[in-house]
């Protein structure tokens, strides 16, 4: 291991700030009090250099103000600018510059106030930059007192120093405005590349524009010769901030429109005769495009044991007053089953709220993806199913799960293959007998101009006989019974094909699992959905 060496503190040459060190009796000099000013100024410099950089934060812009007899003159706004040296210029109000009598030689007086830089050069049809240096500038005069008891002149001293600036007229860019940029952000957050730190400057000058000046000295300047974009620029942690926000989330007004509630509720069951919801309703968080919410992209489908699912023949509307859609079926809800709502959001033709953006179906805060809810119609149990009691702080649980990697898919009407997805029971009692209804519904992302991919009706199930359905299957009547030492119940569906339409450019990237379950037994779906990708 290295050893560290420590430098001496009896050496009078340490490197880095020195700062005054206050003491009782202490006898203190004006160049003490200096002192104290340029440590704390120093590093006020250097945070800005290294940590923000340097260059034009806000304002400042350079625009055409011309005037009688002063065609060429520009206006630069107020706003504020870090110098390369890391010093702060503030310009409070707007400051006038004549650019024909601008550039070397001219004289400027920074501390004069409202001051207009002029001169003696002529730059007709050339280009300039306008620039702009940190200057300071010596202000309050006041009397100095003698020195002793003799009979010296009373002279006089300034006594404040007044944070100022220089406005000029460059020929050609500064070399700090022509230097290489240094490693891109990216490379920097994937460990690619180490960040440096800035050069040592060459020159104190903000860049705030560049000027292509008329050919005619007697003609006005105009805006469109006048480029403020050439200038390098520092964002604040605020504009940065702001940024971020818009770019993840987006403004409150701009995000999509989500389902808030459903009538009925999610996994709820009613019994054939009871009081069933004569009509699902769906509360939005928005409002939506009225022509966007039909029979097309609001579905109810009503699955059966070991029979193929089949939709509910019915009738959508939508008030956007209260930003509600209804679904009535043609015949009330009283048939046994498990009915499905689908609401789209994915697709060649989602639902679309009034700042056309597809409803954000699974609820991530972007647009896309499917609404889906359950809700079971079951027929009176004549003799009661004794329920086993879970044990205590073990409830019965299921989840979705991949059980697989997931092979390519084919397009061309050829069916590919997704990966093996399980059903995982867990908890409850050791040797339990569990008796529930299961359903996977399967969403396929992927829309093209030959029309949306389909899942093949082609499931394999292991442990269940499986209903296979359009984009779904399901386990009716499943029994089985946990392990008697413990343990999870697995049960693997072994394949799902998918069809691709033909002239289809790319294979849909992930397909999402969706599962639900009605059960005599109280089981909570510890995930409701997983999503998979395909491995190409």
């Amino acid at each position: 291991m290295a050893t560290a060496l420590l430098t001496d503190c009896s050496q009078t040459k340490m490197p880095g700030l020195e700062r005054v060190r206050y003491f009782p009796r202490q006898l203190l000099s004006a160049d003490d009090m200096v002192a104290d000013q340029e440590y704390f100024r120093t590093k006020l410099r250097r945070h800005n250099r290294f940590l923000h950089g340097w260059g034009t934060v806000c304002g400042l812009e350079v625009a055409p103000a011309p005037a009688e007899g002063r065609p060429w003159q520009v206006q630069i706004a107020s706003g504020y600018a870090l110098g390369p040296y890391g010093d702060e210029i503030y310009v409070r109000d707007a400051v006038l510059l004549d650019l024909a009598e601008c550039g070397p030689g001219a004289e400027t007086d920074p501390c004069a106030p409202g001051f207009i830089l002029r001169g003696n050069v002529s730059r007709t049809g050339a280009t300039l930059y306008v620039a702009l240096r940190y200057e300071e500038c010596l202000s309050r005069p006041v009397r100095v007192l003698p020195g002793g008891c003799g009979c010296e002149d009373i002279s006089c001293e300034t006594s404040r120093i007044r944070d100022s600036f220089v406005l000029e007229c460059l020929t050609e860019l500064p070399p700090s405005h022509t230097m290489p940029p240094g490693p891109s952000l990216c490379d920097l957050l994937r460990g690619r590349a180490l960040a440096q730190c800035p050069p040592c400057p060459t020159d104190p000058w903000v860049v705030l524009a560049q000027v292509r000046l008329p050919a005619d000295s007697s003609t006005t300047i105009s805006a469109d010769q006048i480029d403020n974009f050439i200038r390098r620029q520092v964002f604040s942690t605020a504009a940065i901030q702001d940024q971020v926000i818009r770019c993840c989330c987006g403004p409150q007004e701009r995000r999509p429109a989500r389902v808030t509630s459903i009538n009925p509720p999610p996994n709820s069951r009613f019994t054939s005769g009871a009081a069933v919801p004569a009509a699902v309703v769906i509360t939005f968080s928005k409002n939506l495009q009225a022509q966007t919410v039909n029979t097309d992209t609001v579905q109810v489908l009503r699955f059966l044991p070991n029979q193929p699912a089949v939709f509910v023949s019915g009738q959508v509307t939508y008030d956007d007053g209260n930003r509600v859609a209804r679904f009535t079926p043609a015949a009330p809800f009283t048939q046994n089953g498990i009915y499905q709502v689908n609401v789209a959001g994915s697709g060649p033709n989602p639902i679309e709220d009034a700042d056309n953006l597809a409803l954000d179906g699974n609820d991530d805060g972007l647009p896309g993806g499917n609404f889906v809810s359950q809700f079971t119609i079951e027929a009176p149990s004549t003799t009661p199913t004794p329920t086993p009691t879970p044990t205590p702080g073990r409830p019965l649980r299921v989840r979705v799960a991949t059980a697989g990697d997931i092979p390519n898919v084919t397009s061309n009407n050829e069916p590919g293959s997704l990966a093996r997805l399980a059903l995982v029971f867990s908890g409850g009692i050791p040797g339990q007998e569990v008796e529930a209804n299961l359903m996977v519904f399967l969403n396929v992302n992927v829309a093209t101009s030959a029309g949306p991919a389909v899942l093949l009706n082609r499931v394999t199930g292991e442990g269940m006989n499986a209903q296979i359905g359009q984009n779904n299957y399901a386990f009716p009547n499943a029994k089985f019974t946990m392990p008697a030492t413990g343990g999870d119940q697995s049960f693997e569906i072994n394949r799902m094909a998918v069809i691709i339409p033909r002239g289809t450019p790319n294979v849909p990237q992930e397909v999402t699992a969706f599962v639900s379950v009605t059960s005599a037994t109280p089981i909570t779906v510890e995930n409701p959905q997983v999503t998979v990708a395909f491995v190409s």
